[in-house]
């Protein structure tokens, strides 16, 4: 086992929270990833026409950074919980090279990103679209 698994193991088995900062990072990141998406599908849909500065500052701006904070909040969530340890990158290539796939890190990656989506949907939108 990798010593950052073994760091991990023993924290969990001791009872401290630890917030591992890449789980945190790879959370959040895939997160913007489905904000990204959601992006272009506004972009081809014709509701927005300009580039993505214009799309996170202009009309759309207002709403952009509450949309951030419910990024960032629910990745430190997650790596408080430890539910992002398993988009870990350290603790996946550790599991990896034990010789063993990690599907339900595999598995973890669509809903994370699906949940970008979703937020920015939810939280994204310009002065003329409905609530």
């Amino acid at each position: 086992m990798d010593q950052t698994a073994s760091a991990v193991a023993a924290a969990v088995a001791s009872g401290e929270q630890t917030v591992a900062i890449t789980s945190f990072l790879t959370f959040f990141i895939l997160q913007l990833l489905g904000a990204l998406a959601h992006y272009r599908v506004v972009c081809q849909s014709g509701r927005h026409m300009t580039g993505l500065w214009a799309y996170m500052t202009g009309e759309w701006g207002k709403t952009t950074v509450p949309m951030v904070f419910a990024l960032f909040g629910t990745s430190l969530y997650s790596a408080i919980t430890g539910t992002a340890d398993y988009v870990n990158p350290e603790l996946v290539w550790a599991i990896l090279s034990s010789g063993q796939l990690p599907l339900t890190s595999l598995g973890m990656v669509v809903p994370i990103i699906a949940s970008g989506y979703a937020w920015d949907s939810l939280l994204n939108r310009g002065d003329n679209e409905p609530k």
